[in-house]
């Protein structure tokens, strides 16, 4: 996804917001270059509950793009 995103679209940034509870997706993103960058409360309704968020952005511009895809 980042490979097609950055290189066959242009994108020099990506945003994503997972749920805070889903660790291993978390943990996922995070080995793959995206950084959290604040917190939603009560952002996203899911199975009739607001749960929160995690804000995450990938910079393409940063140090070690390269390495990672």
């Amino acid at each position: 996804m980042i490979k097609y995103l950055t290189h066959e679209l242009g994108a020099d940034r990506i945003l994503m917001d997972p749920q805070t509870w889903n660790l291993r997706a978390i943990t996922c993103y995070e080995r793959c270059g995206f950084k959290k960058i604040m917190k939603l409360e009560n952002y996203e309704m899911h199975e009739g509950e607001l749960r929160d968020c995690w804000l995450m952005e990938y910079d393409k511009n940063e140090e070690n793009f390269h390495e990672r895809i």
